[in-house]
């Protein structure tokens, strides 16, 4: 196998690598948001706003 065909065989496998980890940061990017967004890391907490408490 040549030299040429080698780093052509190695860019489409780096490729396949690359678009595989930006789906799974995607991905773990979606969860984080999803945790933030149902209030867990808001600082308030449910209690406050049955009381009343939250602004």
């Amino acid at each position: 196998m040549s030299l040429q065909a080698r780093l052509a065989e190695n860019s489409l496998m780096l490729d396949q690598h690359l678009r595989a980890m930006r789906e799974i940061a995607g991905i773990i990017i979606k969860t984080m948001e999803m945790a933030e967004s149902d209030g867990t890391y808001s600082g308030k907490s449910s209690n406050d706003q049955y009381m009343g408490w939250a602004p």
